[in-house]
């Protein structure tokens, strides 16, 4: 069974009312394995089709649809992805697509 990932901000600022894109924000920072974000690059087609309520388990889905490398930045590459945040009835609560520029690996070679 899948674990619900957390949301640390949620604890302390319980008077808050999080958004689903800021929670979303946040549960990026948790993927699996991490990922070095240099800059976040925008976000396509987002949307929120359903409502987060209290008390939802949230679970974030992330595929890498294409990367390169930098033009101006040899040391960094694009990645752009899709990502889903879902609740525990399987139910998108929001879905975008992500830009980011990330760090290579230093022995990573040219992709194409």
């Amino acid at each position: 069974m899948r674990q619900p990932l957390l949301v640390p901000f949620l604890e302390d600022c319980r008077h808050l009312l999080p958004t689903p894109f800021a929670i979303f924000i946040s549960l990026t920072n948790q993927l699996q394995p991490p990922v070095r974000a240099t800059a976040g690059l925008g976000y396509d087609e987002l949307r929120l089709p359903n409502a987060v309520r209290p008390g939802d388990d949230l679970y974030l889905e992330a595929i890498t649809l294409e990367k390169r490398e930098s033009k101006s930045m040899p040391d960094c590459g694009v990645v752009r992805g899709q990502f889903r945040l879902r609740n525990q009835r399987g139910d998108t609560v929001l879905q975008c697509i992500g830009n980011g520029l990330v760090a290579r690996r230093p022995d990573a070679k040219a992709s194409t």
